[in-house]
């Protein structure tokens, strides 16, 4: 998961640097989700789970994504209501 922010994050950077038309919105939603599954695995490996209960690295990455997208696009509102309904509220 972390290989796969790297390499995204820095072509995501590379490809809204030179003057060709690409969007940032999937990176953004790619980059965002593979940071908060390394995060949510991170959290099951360290036996942070025993303290709080079961922790879901796919929840983690729901909210990386969100959390990313709405960073980039500033509309932080509207893209983590867009996501939630999108995903049947978790």
């Amino acid at each position: 998961c972390l290989l796969l922010f790297l390499t995204m994050y820095s072509l995501a950077n590379i490809t809204y640097g030179i003057n060709v038309p690409s969007g940032m919105f999937v990176p953004a939603i790619i980059t965002g989700a593979a940071l908060g599954r390394f995060v949510g695995e991170a959290l099951q490996s360290s036996g942070y789970s025993v303290l709080v209960g079961d922790i879901h690295a796919g929840v983690f990455a729901l909210i990386g994504s969100a959390a990313i997208l709405g960073g980039i696009t500033r509309m932080t509102i509207s893209i983590v209501v867009i996501i939630i309904e999108c995903t049947d509220n978790i």
